[in-house]
Parts: C-alpha cells; structure tokens; sequence
C-alpha cells in the first residue's frame, strides 16, 4: 500500500514541475511576449542550429550537475559523458574526447576504487545518491536561470533577431527540460532513471556495491570505460 501511494505521489510531483513548465512556457509566450516577426523569418536552419546548441548545454550541464556533486562529496571522477563528447580522465590528466558511444544522453562516472570500511561506504553511499538526484535537479536550475536571463534580455533589446533567438531558445530548453525530467523518471529492466534511482541507492547496499565493483574492474582507458556503459 504505501509503494502504490508513493509511486502515485512520484507521479504527481512529476507530473507537476512538468506541467509547470510547460504552462509558464506556453502562458509567458502569449501573455508577456509579442511573438516577433523575425522570428518566422529567420531561416530554418537557425532554429534548427540553436535547438541543437540548446541540447548539447542542456546535457552537458545536467552530467555536470552529477559530476560536481560528486567531487562536493569527496568522490574523484573518471569520465564524463555527453552525448557524442567526452571528458576522461587518463595518467592524471583531463582529455577532451569525440566518442563512439551511442546515446542521445550523457553519463558522470565517479573513480571509486576502494572502499575502506563500512563507515567509508555508508559515506560513498550517501554521496552516490546525491549526485544521481543533482541531475534532475541541475537541469531544473539551468531552465529557470536561462529562462529568466532570456526574458530579460527580451524586454530590453531592441533587435527583432535577438528576439526570436532568445525565444527559440526559452521553447527549445522547455522542451529539452521536460525531456530530460520526463526520462529521469523511467524505471525497465535494463534503464534506470535519477529518481528511482536515487531510491534504490538510498536503500539497496546491494546495488551500490556491485556498482562499486564494476567501477572498481574496468581499468581507466576509454575503450573499457564504454564496454562499462554499454554493459
């Protein structure tokens, strides 16, 4: 009984910072904003050009959510993922990567490789779940900023141009947002999103100690660092 009423509360709050920026999207452009006319006159592409640009920042910055939150909690990182780039870290030292991994996301993986007793993993444990939960977290945090920055800069420049870019970049992050918290709530075999869990590595030492473990066997080279994920 309180598993259903939790996963009906999870949906709920879910459901509600969705639909929270959704609403502000839709109810900011037609009550705040007189949509320019540039804005269908700027080429195609454009819009196309800044969706993209959009969802790379959007990514990245969502793994780096995880990433600080980690390094906040005195966990070293190995690797970070987004999208097709890549930050690994190899002989001490940080290496900026094109990648052969195939994933319309990105992954943060801290170094854990040892464990020093059951204080120390209490502690590691605590700091996983942190960082997993900063993802979801920093993406929300990252809308509202960019957000408010855009709208602000809407209202004081004059140029119809930076309008309309700063408007497909307010519809192209909402969106984004919604995608990356929408995601951040699934739950199959094979994927987990940040909420769930977040859950399990709350409660389940289990599954953070064989996560632990399989950070602990793959060596630091790119090529087993993707055998990992793909795993």
């Amino acid at each position: 009984m309180k598993k259903k009423k939790y996963r009906i509360l999870k949906e709920l709050v879910g459901g509600g910072i969705i639909g929270f920026i959704l609403g502000f999207s839709i109810l900011f452009i037609r009550d705040y904003i007189h949509i320019p006319e540039g804005f269908v006159k700027l080429p195609f592409y454009i819009n196309i050009l800044i969706f993209i640009f959009t969802f790379f920042l959007a990514v990245t910055l969502h793994e780096f959510g995880h990433a600080l939150s980690f390094i906040s909690n005195g966990i070293k990182m190995r690797a970070i993922f987004f999208t097709i780039f890549a930050l690994i870290k190899e002989d001490n030292k940080w290496k900026f990567k094109l990648t052969s991994i195939k994933t319309v996301g990105g992954i943060a993986i801290p170094d854990i490789i040892s464990v020093k007793d059951e204080k120390d993993f209490q502690s590691k444990q605590k700091a996983f779940a942190k960082a997993v939960i900063m993802g979801p977290i920093s993406s929300l945090i990252v809308w509202i900023v960019l957000t408010f920055i855009s709208i602000v800069m809407i209202k004081f420049t004059s140029s119809i141009y930076i309008r309309a870019g700063l408007l497909s970049l307010i519809l192209s992050l909402s969106g984004i947002t919604i995608f990356l918290l929408a995601t951040s709530f699934i739950k199959k075999d094979l994927v987990i999103g940040d909420f769930p869990a977040y859950k399990i590595i709350k409660s389940d030492s289990f599954f953070v100690e064989f996560n632990f473990m399989a950070m602990d066997i793959y060596p630091h080279s790119q090529k087993s660092l993707e055998m990992k994920i793909h795993i």
